[in-house]
């Protein structure tokens, strides 16, 4: 088979910090007037789909990202940080902020464990013992754990007090990827670091979209909520925040509609200072006792209609031992589930439906509600009486372009989609609008793509089985990545 090709970027944001600006949890300050100077570092990451194999969930630990001289840990409390990749295709999620000794510092050295894949084999043969067709669950084997960097354009380096600087890590999974699957960072050109632009203390350093939580603290327009990985994040609200609450839930659709125990989804901005100010704020699950939610791509469908699906979880709420991100899982369908979508106040064309079993459709990335307790097994199994849409992120090439009807097709999809059962997808039609968000291109609509490009195209995955394509995908963000020639 081929290497696979998946690149991972970790964003290493270093920025001066001005005492008294607010800052993620966990951000270490100055205490008075005979403190040292500060930077401010915010870690981020993001990455791109392989080839061959189906990356369905993939998750690593960053467990130590280490400036010298001085042993300073970019990482707060010196934790380790649980990623799972497949979601970061078009957006960055936050590793950490907090700040740091100003100063010269000779080496940055970032320590990765625990990898763990579950993929669909879409090859002719078994690779690393799964076979031909399946899905399957594995731990790789990882050598080095880590990478350094001392030489080049980017060290020695020195940080001033109040003098943002930023960095871009770069793990190019085509080259850190063996043919076994393990994983190599000492590859050639595996990791790489370049410097980024400038961002100011009060400026948007960068956009942290579909960050998950639940709310454990709310004060006077900021809450404190949870990630699964168990991150804890302080978010400002301010005048331009975006509130999506049902009316039936909180007519009020503002700030004090947050509430202890809620499971939000937000759309962030980093600032250069290490603080977050929310641009969105949307309640997908309302404070329930023992209520477990897990988000995943659905792999496969059973019934017509459909009474089961297995998924692969990318994200739990809360955290427990019965089902992890990464893991296979079965979902029994209760008659009287619900459906609907998360719409980010997105607004959806007419014709698509995600009401009942017969609008799933493979790839499809949904929250379900575990009803009662999950079934230990291989795979675990629980029944759902919820299921909630929400964007699905795909890397592909571009196809064909309707600037009419301001649209266009991706083809070039993984074996993931076009081996899908009962309905395999070749195309899909990606349908933007004023709304969506044109990122790394030349210009913000659909005169910057062209047949051949590869992107990341995150959006609603609805099923229209009387389209021209298989699938439609309301798109919410196209980010550019390359010309394949």
């Amino acid at each position: 088979m081929r290497k696979c090709a998946w690149r991972c970027w970790l964003s290493i944001a270093i920025l001066g910090f001005a005492a008294g600006c607010g800052r993620v949890p966990g951000a270490a300050t100055g205490g008075g007037g005979s403190s040292p100077p500060s930077a401010q570092f915010s870690l981020t990451i993001r990455d791109t789909p392989p080839s061959n194999v189906s990356v369905l969930a993939f998750g690593i630990q960053v467990t130590g990202a280490v400036l010298q001289p001085g042993n300073v840990s970019l990482l707060s409390s010196g934790n380790s940080v649980q990623l799972e990749l497949t979601q970061l295709q078009t957006e960055a999620t936050l590793l950490s902020s907090l700040s740091v000794p100003a100063g010269n510092y000779t080496s940055l050295t970032v320590t990765f464990a625990n990898p763990k894949l579950t993929i669909l084999n879409s090859a002719n043969s078994a690779i690393a013992g799964c076979a031909a067709g399946a899905v399957c669950q594995f731990t790789p084997l990882i050598s080095p754990l880590s990478t350094t960097f001392s030489t080049g354009p980017n060290f020695p380096l020195t940080l001033l007090q109040s003098v943002p600087a930023g960095f871009e890590l770069d793990l190019d999974l085509n080259s850190i990827i063996q043919l076994d699957l393990s994983l190599n960072l000492a590859a050639a050109n595996a990791v790489t670091l370049t410097q980024l632009p400038a961002a100011q203390a009060n400026s948007q350093l960068a956009d942290l979209n579909d960050v998950r939580g639940t709310v454990q603290s709310v004060a006077s327009n900021q809450f404190t909520m949870v990630q699964s990985n168990g991150t804890s994040l302080t978010v400002n609200a301010n005048s331009s925040t975006l509130f999506v609450f049902p009316s039936s839930t909180c007519p009020a659709n503002n700030f004090t509609c947050v509430a202890v125990g809620q499971l939000l989804e937000t759309d962030l901005s980093l600032l250069g200072n290490g603080s977050l100010v929310a641009k969105l704020v949307e309640l997908t699950q309302p404070p329930a006792v023992g209520s477990q939610i897990i988000q995943g791509t659905i792999v496969s469908l059973s019934g017509s209609p459909v009474t089961s699906l297995q998924l692969a979880a990318h994200d739990v709420q809360p955290n427990s031992s019965s089902v992890s991100a990464g893991n296979l899982v079965t979902v029994n369908l209760q008659n009287t589930a619900t459906f609907q979508a998360a719409t980010r106040n997105f607004t959806f064309p007419g014709g698509l439906s995600f009401a009942s079993q017969a609008d799933l459709i493979t790839g499809q990335e949904i929250q379900v509600r575990v009803a009662g307790a999950v079934t230990p097994g291989t795979p675990p199994s629980f029944t759902t009486d919820q299921l909630i849409l929400v964007p699905s992120q795909v890397t592909a090439l571009v196809f064909t372009i309707n600037l009419g009807a301001a649209s266009f097709t991706i083809n070039g999809l993984q074996p993931f989609f076009t081996n899908a059962i009962p309905t395999p997808i070749n195309q899909i039609t990606e349908q933007t609008s004023s709304q969506t968000i044109f990122e790394n291109l030349a210009t913000s609509n659909l005169t910057s793509l062209a047949a051949g490009n590869q992107i990341s195209v995150e959006g609603w995955f609805f099923k229209t089985p009387s389209a021209p394509t298989p699938a439609t995908m309301v798109t919410f963000k196209v980010r550019g990545r390359s010309i394949l020639h």
